[in-house]
């Protein structure tokens, strides 16, 4: 479903940019010629010049991370640049082209007992190798689509809560409902439309659970329902995640004879469980840098370094924002302390999760 695009989205290309930093101020000649005494000398209480402290084999590195938050990181990866075309047009090239399906030819409607809900389908889960289609009905770059395995856990659920970090973020309302019901990413009971999401909710074009919408293989034409679930739909859900169709519907009926008839055109939906496989770039960059923040009760190696965010805009003027500036202090980034590491963890988690200072 379109929506206004947003390029201020906390998305994130995760760049690491790794620098030991100057801990103090540089000495001159003479005092970068001292000899090194002890490691927390040297960081905490200094008496000369910092060049001996990086010729040690210990200490606490500086790692900048930049976040991208262009529009292009709405897309799935695969898709390099966003568009709301992707999926929407067909070829038999291009990654995020639909596959030309071709709508059933209208000899196929039974010869009576027809209706105005009677319809034919032709749909796939194997855009790119399908026996069932023609060549020119397959989409040999959508390979990619046909090796997702769908996935029900959430791509960015955040992590169980310390005594130190909190990392709840607000996409994570899963099943929603109401006022709540399209703030996750991404619910596997629901269908999406390509774009459909944005910084923490996604419009959800369907759901097998919310009865306030249609089921996930059932597409809407005018007053009438056509369920696609015995036609290839329901199983290429549970295996693949996405299904493309082609729909042809009776518009004029007599005699139970088919007179006349219409098609959808390709149609796509996507299932929730197809995007927590293979999310848009934000999400997953999103969650990548929250997990290098995130010090947890097992130790890992980035525990211990000085961290700052820095977010990369495209939108005019173009540069980067120092959102959470590298820290803890001098004063406390030595011997580590998790206590002291903590409160930049958490504004750096808070930032990505777009958490306001006051907390809101």
């Amino acid at each position: 479903m379109p929506h206004t695009h947003r390029a201020t989205l906390w998305l994130s290309a995760l760049v690491l940019v790794a620098g030991l930093l100057p801990l103090r101020s540089d000495g001159d000649t003479a005092q970068c010629r001292n000899v090194t005494t002890s490691l927390s000398a040297r960081v905490n209480d200094p008496v000369a010049g910092d060049e001996a402290f990086f010729k040690l084999p210990s200490g606490p590195s500086n790692v900048m991370l930049l976040l991208d938050n262009s529009g292009s990181m709405e897309a799935l990866p695969q898709c390099d640049n966003f568009s709301y075309n992707s999926f929407s047009n067909t070829g038999t090239s291009g990654a995020c082209n639909a596959p030309p399906l071709t709508a059933p030819d209208a000899s196929g409607f039974p010869s009576s007992g027809n209706t105005l809900a009677s319809f034919l389908v032709k749909g796939t889960c194997l855009p790119a190798s399908d026996p069932a289609l023609s060549s020119g009905q397959r989409n040999p770059a959508t390979a990619w689509m046909e090796t997702i395995s769908p996935k029900t856990a959430l791509p960015d659920p955040g992590h169980t809560a310390t005594a130190y970090l909190n990392d709840s973020p607000p996409w994570v309302l899963c099943p929603g409902s109401g006022v709540n019901g399209n703030k996750c990413l991404f619910d596997k009971d629901a269908y999406y439309l390509y774009g459909s999401w944005n910084q923490t909710s996604a419009t959800r074009a369907a759901s097998d659970v919310d009865p306030a919408l249609l089921p996930g293989c059932t597409y809407r034409v005018g007053s009438y329902d056509f369920d696609m679930g015995p036609h290839g739909c329901t199983a290429c859900m549970e295996s693949h995640g996405f299904y493309f169709f082609n729909i042809r519907y009776a518009t004029a009926v007599s005699s139970g004879q088919v007179t006349n008839s219409a098609t959808t055109g390709v149609r796509y939906r996507f299932k929730g469980t197809f995007l927590n496989a293979n999310p848009p770039k934000f999400v997953t960059s999103r969650f990548v840098v929250k997990d290098i923040a995130w010090i947890g009760t097992a130790s890992k190696p980035a525990d211990e370094i000085r961290l700052g965010l820095t977010i990369l805009h495209a939108s005019s003027p173009v540069g980067g924002t120092l959102v959470v500036p590298l820290g803890p202090d001098r004063a406390h980034s030595f011997p580590y302390v998790q206590a002291n590491f903590a409160p930049v963890r958490q504004a750096i988690i808070d930032a990505v999760n777009g958490v306001r200072a006051d907390g809101t």
